[in-house]
């Protein structure tokens, strides 16, 4: 008998077929697709002060250990010892319960809008035209094009642009037609003039992270990278292409290392 909440994938596992811990096991297998879709390992454990950071914005919104237990099936201890004292990795299960967790902010509350930003502009990226996006969100082209410039947006929109994301990150545009070829390969150039990244450069656990803290963020992440995973980096940013700001960061401090050591002999 499992002694799992309702809400994990633990308990979907063992059986449940509830609508959280339905939801719970499809957060994890969203986030193994999407690490398997960029070629990267499904089973990496997952740097653990990145769940911290999401466990004490519940916890600034609310939420205590117990709530976030009940929620996500994993024990309050656990939790606890998280937002203390994080190891240096944590199970990839653990985090999808944990990072699927999330305060219900009304539909007019301003949210940091980075993430919003930043999904758009990754599927605009992809090939998937301003014009057509607005419309899948009910909005103009002038109302879409004013959502990226704005620093905030409702929590609303947000959860509408997320669920938009979810759904086209890995779908191509429709290409079927000339017109629909010109619509993609516009999307593309406005994407690229932009500098605009696409959906595989941003992990699950940073696409959210205000513009402010990035950089800080990332140094942070790169500082704790050994020599090995510093070098993997750089292999997938300078041969392979790999945009992520993370990668690119990893394979920049990899890079300066080894000059330091030429230089140096």
């Amino acid at each position: 008998m499992t002694t799992s909440r309702h809400g994990s994938r633990a308990r979907y596992v063992a059986g449940c077929g509830c609508a959280p811990c339905t939801s719970a096991h499809s957060a994890y297998n969203a986030t193994r697709k999407r690490q398997a879709a960029y070629g990267r390992p499904t089973t990496d454990l997952i740097d653990a002060e990145a769940i911290r950071t999401h466990l004490r914005a519940l916890v600034a919104a609310g939420m205590g250990a117990r709530a976030i237990a009940a929620a996500s099936g994993v024990g309050r201890r656990r939790i606890q010892e998280l937002i203390k004292e994080p190891e240096g990795r944590v199970k990839p299960e653990t985090a999808a319960a944990l990072l699927a967790v999330t305060v219900a902010l009304p539909d007019h509350a301003l949210v940091d809008a980075a993430g919003t930003h930043r999904r758009l502009q990754a599927l605009v990226e992809r090939g998937w035209a301003m014009a057509r996006l607005a419309e899948r969100l009910s909005m103009t082209p002038a109302n879409f094009s004013d959502l990226l410039r704005r620093d905030q947006v409702t929590a609303a929109t947000a959860r509408r642009v997320t669920a938009l994301y979810d759904e086209l990150w890995d779908q191509a545009p429709p290409e079927g037609t000339p017109l629909e070829r010109k619509a993609a390969s516009m999307a593309r150039r406005i994407a690229g003039s932009r500098g605009w990244l696409p959906p595989a450069a941003w992990d699950d656990d940073l696409i959210d992270v205000p513009e402010d803290d990035l950089e800080a963020e990332i140094t942070r992440r790169v500082d704790r990278m050994d020599e090995a995973e510093l070098r993997s980096a750089h292999t997938s940013w300078r041969k392979y292409g790999d945009r992520s700001p993370l990668t690119v960061a990893a394979g920049r401090e990899y890079a300066r290392l080894v000059y330091e050591r030429k230089t140096a002999a």
